[in-house]
């Protein structure tokens, strides 16, 4: 009987290594492709980000640049009403970088994200096919963060890098830490602090308890004080009498979210586990529950729900349990679908961030051509052509890779329509956009995503 037991657990000990192998050499295969790909600043923030420290540093000096710029970030978040200080020393640290080890940093955060909590519920009794299944929400979970590996200045990912190494960590003061400083990169992170304070005083640790509630109170009472006399957070109002209100808290049924849940739904079906409410349910309930709840006046356009859906799947992924007595066959056909589901979301979030570097990446090459010109973009693209800031940060990121070129790019005005503004010297064609037949043009540049013509 003790040989027996012997055996097993050592096919688990084989299991476990084989899974966290796996894990690391995957990481590393990712990183080394991660800098093997051309990186460009992306059309949001980035190249102006750029831009600003590359003039601090050479007026000012590194050090002294890196604390103006620091300065000048708080002070605007101080007119505009937001406190989020992490979010002030995170960009000036970054953009001083080479574009290339800046990307990697990014990537190396989002593996983070994910290993983070796989090492919480291994360490909680997670056996292989659930930790299996814990990897595979989490991938799902964290669809739309994948965003983050392109724009590197949103907050989002800086916040949730945080709350996993909160959960990476074994400590309960060094985990602390973590989460009043993802509160400190982004409000509504603050949460999970509350979440926090109901376990620890749960285990009777009343002190630490009392300590989380009260930097999550505090940071609450700060964000609130703060954002009174902002012109930016003054548009923050809560009107549940505003059909508006409803519309913005129905966006939690978008598609990422669906798919968690189905994910989710399949595995218990097919497996036939339980559920079961653990003693860290409080924490990824008030998590989740309050950063949806606090975001719903803003809304919820593109990255803004990336938070709230990998907390969801933090949230399903504590009541799952370990199968027991189940079969090979039974537990393979219960991935088949989370497994599909995950692959599609990775492939169509990989795929816009390496398009869209891509884009940035043309738009540059065949810009750097004309070097006094007058372009505008035709084209429909995320980011890009969502608002006059793509067309300015293409500008700026053919500036930092061609620092003579003095061009100028917005968006289409009157071209799509047939007509032309006079001073347009030359034309974008985003992929999928054709010109009017009427307008002359010659093609001056061609690459995948892009066409340059210069207009007749």
């Amino acid at each position: 009987m003790n040989t027996s037991n012997h055996s097993h657990n050592s096919e688990k000990l084989v299991g476990g290594r084989l899974f966290w192998i796996s894990v690391g050499a995957v990481s590393i295969f990712l990183m080394i492709f991660w800098m093997r790909i051309p990186w460009q600043w992306s059309p949001v923030d980035d190249p102006g980000q750029v831009l600003a420290m590359k003039d601090l540093f050479e007026s000012q000096g590194v050090i002294r640049g890196i604390l103006v710029r620091i300065n000048e970030l708080a002070s605007g978040d101080l007119a505009g009403g937001v406190f989020r200080p992490l979010a002030w020393v995170y960009p000036p640290l970054l953009y001083g970088l080479p574009v290339d080890l800046a990307h990697l940093i990014r990537l190396i955060m989002v593996i983070s994200i994910i290993l983070g909590p796989l090492v919480y519920f291994r360490r909680n009794g997670a056996r292989l096919p659930l930790l299996g299944m814990i990897f595979i929400i989490l991938l799902i979970s964290a669809g739309t963060l994948y965003q983050g590996l392109l724009l590197l200045s949103i907050q989002e990912v800086g916040g949730i890098t945080l709350i996993s190494l909160g959960l990476m960590v074994n400590g309960r003061i060094s985990r602390l830490v973590f989460w009043l400083l993802a509160a400190w990169f982004k409000g509504p992170f603050l949460w999970i602090l509350f979440g926090y304070s109901i376990v620890l005083w749960t285990e009777g640790r009343r002190k630490l308890a009392l300590s989380s509630a009260g930097l999550g109170a505090a940071t609450l009472l700060i964000n609130f004080l703060w954002s009174r006399s902002g012109t930016y957070a003054g548009r923050y109002d809560i009107n549940v009498f505003d059909p508006e209100f409803w519309n913005r808290a129905s966006s939690i049924l978008e598609p990422v979210n669906g798919a968690i849940l189905i994910a989710a739904l399949w595995w218990l079906l097919v497996t036939q586990t339980p559920i079961a409410r653990g003693k860290d349910f409080p924490i990824f309930a008030f998590a989740a529950i309050g950063y949806y709840v606090q975001m719903i006046p803003w809304g919820f356009t593109a990255y803004y729900m990336g938070p709230i859906s990998f907390l969801l799947g933090l949230l399903i992924a504590s009541v799952l349990t370990n199968p027991q007595n189940i079969r090979l066959r039974t537990l393979a056909i219960g991935f088949i679908v989370p497994v599909l589901i995950a692959v599609w979301i990775l492939k169509a979030s990989l795929t816009f961030v390496l398009n869209t570097n891509s884009l940035m990446l043309h738009a540059s090459e065949c810009l750097a051509q004309v070097p006094n010109s007058q372009t505008e973009i035709l084209g429909n693209w995320l980011y890009v052509t969502s608002s006059e800031e793509g067309p300015i940060r293409i500008a700026e990121n053919t500036r930092i890779n061609n620092p003579e070129w003095s061009g100028i790019v917005h968006l289409d005005s009157t071209l799509s329509r047939g007509e032309r503004d006079v001073n347009t010297t030359h034309l974008i064609l985003l992929r999928g956009s054709s010109l009017p037949e009427q307008i002359p043009k010659q093609i001056i540049c061609e690459r995948s995503q892009v066409v340059l013509v210069e207009l007749g």
